[in-house]
């Protein structure tokens, strides 16, 4: 590896190289913009019932998400140079609302049959989750944005995620089961989104009582 100062050639060992190669990057991750987005977590409970759902259908060529990884987002991800802000507005609206039951009724594909690129449960979200969703939207300043004018908010988890081009190859075309799947909520979460060879994987950077 070379470096250079001020159009000049440094001479310098590999290891040296390697150490300032570390540093730069390090100072850019630093600076870089995180991705972020408001969710609610799901209960260890919620995730066994999910989990033990999908044993029926592995046949499906799809990426099953962890866990840790499902969640209800509340607003999409943006990117925030200073996520400790964002804590904070949250925490100064937290216990404004009491906890809640919410309720998944379905699991399609997603999200549209025009368009399947997901596996995914759904429910009719209630007034709790709706006043819920609007707090968080006015105390961060950032709010969901439709597809179409006038479309409403699909309570939803995505539990797996596959690419539109490989549905024809799919041997279930049709899905649309019925399940009653319950959790309270009483906490939204600050996620962190990253993106590598791999797929996503969130991070949860704080936990805030409604």
């Amino acid at each position: 590896m070379r470096l250079y100062k001020n159009g000049r050639e440094i001479k310098t060992d590999s290891s040296y190289a390697v150490m300032y190669a570390v540093c730069i990057y390090l100072i850019y991750m630093r600076d870089k913009p995180a991705r972020v987005f408001i969710a609610i977590g799901i209960t260890e409970k919620l995730q066994a019932e999910i989990l033990e759902w999908e044993k029926d259908w592995q046949v499906l060529p799809v990426r099953w998400q962890s866990g840790k990884n499902l969640h209800i987002t509340l607003i999409p991800p943006w990117h925030e140079s200073d996520p400790d802000t964002v804590m904070r507005l949250l925490k100064n609206s937290s216990g404004r609302l009491a906890p809640f039951e919410i309720e998944f009724t379905s699991v399609r594909f997603g999200p549209s049959p025009e368009h399947p690129r997901l596996i995914w449960t759904e429910g009719k979200p209630n007034q709790e989750i709706l006043a819920l969703k609007q707090m968080v939207e006015k105390a961060t300043g950032h709010k969901s944005e439709y597809s179409k004018v006038g479309e409403e908010w699909r309570m939803h988890i995505t539990l797996a995620k596959f690419n539109e081009q490989d549905f024809p190859t799919f041997t279930i075309k049709k899905l649309d089961q019925a399940v009653s799947w319950k959790q309270e909520v009483n906490h939204v979460h600050l996620m962190e989104s990253h993106e590598d060879a791999s797929g996503t994987d969130y991070t949860l950077l704080e936990e805030v009582s409604i």
